[in-house]
């Protein structure tokens, strides 16, 4: 299950349409009260909890995938025509989606609809970074904004030095009152020296141990694999 992963490619088939001409960075859109649900995670809305601001595409692109605001991804869902124009843009069969944010919220099931194999999510991200999804341009700019995420400090970058760049998206679901939290994702580029980069999706599904050691197994993962391919290159 993808959960909040999925706002990589709502992302690049946003800026695929703004290549065609059929939407712009700098377009405004309005923001109203009814768009700001609650109980859903959402920056933007405790920023603005009454709504009614302008921004621009740009802008709302940024709060989806730098912080990962629901309300904002499902905003720019209805503006390209919903999920099926993502699984138009993305024609694979290793990945579905049907919900929404909104969508996700409604029950546990849910969330686990949009799914993606994590290969296709690695051939992704790694077609992305070489240009063969967008231009130079839009593929600098949702990179340089992945790379600035505010969110999953302790995922794939959690045990990796400081110093090291990793442009990622997470997601991640609720914890039930049985303790069990549904996912907690990242996927991600992790630079290595050399202009040598490390694609990787990790998703781990049905946690029953703390959200910590969910995100410590994902920090493990990404430590391991970031060793291996240093020494390898040295």
């Amino acid at each position: 299950p993808m959960l909040s992963t999925v706002k990589f490619p709502i992302a690049l088939a946003i800026l695929y349409k703004v290549e065609q001409g059929e939407l712009a960075m700098k377009q405004k859109l309005l923001i109203k009260k009814a768009h700001l649900r609650e109980n859903t995670w959402s920056p933007f809305r405790k920023l603005h909890p009454n709504g009614n601001v302008t921004i621009t595409l740009e802008e709302a692109m940024t709060w989806m995938v730098a912080e990962s605001d629901n309300n904002l991804t499902d905003v720019l869902l209805r503006l390209i025509g919903g999920t099926e124009t993502v699984k138009e843009f993305m024609d694979s069969e290793g990945f579905i989606i049907k919900n929404n944010e909104a969508d996700m919220h409604k029950d546990w099931a849910a969330q686990f609809v949009n799914k993606i194999r994590p290969t296709v999510a690695v051939q992704v991200l790694q077609e992305f970074d070489q240009q063969r999804i967008l231009n130079p341009q839009h593929t600098k700019w949702l990179y340089t904004t992945m790379a600035g995420s505010k969110t999953g400090d302790k995922r794939l970058k959690g045990k990796l030095p400081e110093n090291i760049v990793v442009a990622q998206k997470t997601g991640t679901s609720f914890t039930n009152d049985k303790g069990l939290t549904g996912a907690i994702n990242d996927i991600g580029i992790i630079e290595l020296p050399g202009n040598k980069k490390i694609y990787i999706a990790v998703y781990v599904r049905d946690c029953a141990e703390p959200f910590e050691t969910g995100e410590a197994i994902i920090a493990d993962i990404a430590k391991v694999t970031y060793d291996y391919y240093l020494q390898k290159g040295n």
